[in-house]
């Protein structure tokens, strides 16, 4: 999404709102450009929206993170315990990530037009859709074997868990009707991409021939259409074997 807007020449954006035809212009052109403009306000305007949820989502972390060792400095005054390795390795990652974000919101905030009035309402369902995709994308290159690079899978999933913790957490879930419903549907996709992504690692490791007959046995990518199905995984037998990458 950001660099869909970043590859955009003219900036600040143009305003949907104040189009103009050009004159000799076809009308079937100037329909085309006019809906690419209302995209490209779209995405900028969900993505500025994104980055300050993220931003929030990752100042949550840190609070919580403080509020664990202030209670360890209280239960151990004379400062024996020390925190995990993984304690320093998560403060360092929320940190980044809010700063990452911080300077993303503001960039992309510099490219909107001037009647940008802040995130979209329907910001939750937006990123429950992002991770479904995330995931589903990861899933499918999976079975094609089309990864750009060998942990592209990987960092997708990883990003499509991200996305559906940011949903479980409060910032979101405020005056949600349906919070108990959601939280529980959320729940059951954040297992099925961590099972996603646990078996990707061990994928990693594979050559391709097998990675692919794993990837084709994995009950847990049901959702993604394959060829062949998994029921007739052991065609793959049959075929030579494809050039390593």
């Amino acid at each position: 999404m950001y660099e869909y807007v970043k590859a955009i020449p003219q900036k600040p954006l143009p305003d949907p709102t104040k189009f103009i035809r050009r004159e000799g212009e076809p009308e079937r052109h100037a329909v085309k450009r006019k809906n690419a403009d209302i995209q490209a306000e779209y995405n900028a305007m969900t993505g500025v929206a994104l980055y300050m949820l993220l931003m929030s989502f990752s100042q949550n972390g840190v609070n919580k993170l403080c509020n664990y060792y202030e209670h360890l400095q209280m239960r151990d005054p004379d400062g024996e315990s020390e925190v995990s390795e993984g304690f320093d390795e998560a403060l360092t990652y929320f940190e980044d990530h809010f700063n990452k974000c911080h300077d993303r919101a503001a960039l992309v905030k510099t490219w909107l037009p001037a009647q940008y009035t802040g995130p979209p309402t329907f910001l939750d369902q937006l990123i429950y859709d992002r991770a479904l995709s995330l995931s589903k994308i990861a899933a499918r290159k999976e079975l094609t074997n089309e990864m750009s690079s060998p942990d592209e899978c990987e960092k997708l999933y990883e990003e499509a868990l991200w996305c559906l913790y940011a949903l479980q957490d409060d910032l979101l879930q405020k005056d949600n009707p349906y919070i108990e419903e959601d939280r529980e549907t959320i729940s059951t996709w954040i297992k099925r991409t961590k099972l996603r992504l646990v078996r990707c690692r061990v994928r990693m490791g594979m050559n391709e021939r097998d990675r692919l007959r794993d990837a084709n046995a994995d009950v847990n990518l049901s959702d993604v259409p394959r060829d062949p199905p998994p029921w007739e995984v052991p065609v793959l037998e049959q075929r030579p074997p494809s050039s390593q990458r």
